[in-house]
Order: C-alpha cells, then structure tokens, then sequence
C-alpha cells in the first residue's frame, strides 16, 4: 500500500439565500377579492338593517298609536256603557222612590180619611148624647118645676 492519497471531498460554499421574492399569487388575490366583496357585504347588510329597523320603527309605533286609540275607544265604550248603566241606575231609583212618594201619600191620605170619617162619627155620637143630655136635663127640670108648682099650689091650698 503505498502511499495513500488524501481525498479531498468538495463542499461547495454556503451560499446566501435568496433575496425573499414577491410572487404573485392567486391564493392573495382571491383573498383580497372575497375581502373586498366580504366588506361590500357587511355594508350592504348594515344599510339594508338600518332601513329595516326604521321601517320596523315606523310601523310598530302606527301600531302602537293605533293599539292605543283602540284602547281608548275600548275604554270610552267601557266608561259610556257605565255612565248609561249608571244612568239607568239612577233613573230606575228615581221611580221607585217616586212610586214609593207615591204610595205613602196615598196611604197617608187614607189614613187622615179614616181619621176625619171617625171623628166625625165622634162628634155626631158625642152630639147625639149631648142633645139626650140636654133633653133629660130639660125634661128633668121642667119635671121638677111642675113638681114644684105642684107642691106649691097644694100648700097654697092646704
């Protein structure tokens, strides 16, 4: 063996990298793409939203203007109901106190009726008795001159 030769492997030089290059790809554009349309989008729907609600709004608040004029019709029907029931109420009252007036007049009428026909059937009896009493009376002291008289022209003659 003889001589041995070095071998000497190349390695060749660590080069540098290269420099970092913008390569146009489609993956980017069709993100800034769907960005873009994504944005346009959201406003779209932000505008649309927005006009829905004032919509919404305006109509929920006719309805609740209209809700509550219904209401109120509602209630002046209610309060008429009771202001003619009331009325009945106190018309039917009315009557029956009247008739009640009414009635107790008529008993009391009856009453001073019964009362006058009965004093003057007193007073007729208390006349009738008076008018016996006085005839008795009457009788009974011309009884008692003729008496006298009698007595008196009997002395005479004695």
């Amino acid at each position: 063996m003889g001589k041995s030769k070095s071998k000497t492997v190349y390695t060749p030089a660590a080069q540098a990298p290269a420099p970092a290059q913008e390569v146009p790809s489609q993956a980017l554009q069709t993100q800034t793409a769907l960005n873009e349309v994504s944005g346009a989008q959201q406003r779209l729907n932000m505008t649309l939203g927005s006009e829905l609600d004032q919509r919404n709004k305006s109509y929920f608040t006719n309805e609740d203007i209209r809700q509550t004029q219904a209401i109120g019709g509602e209630t002046r029907t209610t309060l008429a109901t009771q202001g003619e029931q009331e009325r009945l109420g106190y018309q039917t009252q009315g009557e029956q106190q009247r008739l009640g007036y009414q009635t107790q007049g008529e008993q009391q009428r009856l009453g001073y009726q019964t009362q006058g026909e009965q004093q003057r059937l007193g007073t007729q009896t208390s006349g009738e008795e008076q008018r016996k009493t006085n005839q008795k009376q009457y009788e009974q002291e011309n009884y008692l001159k003729n008496k006298g008289h009698e007595w008196a022209q009997s002395s005479y003659r004695a």
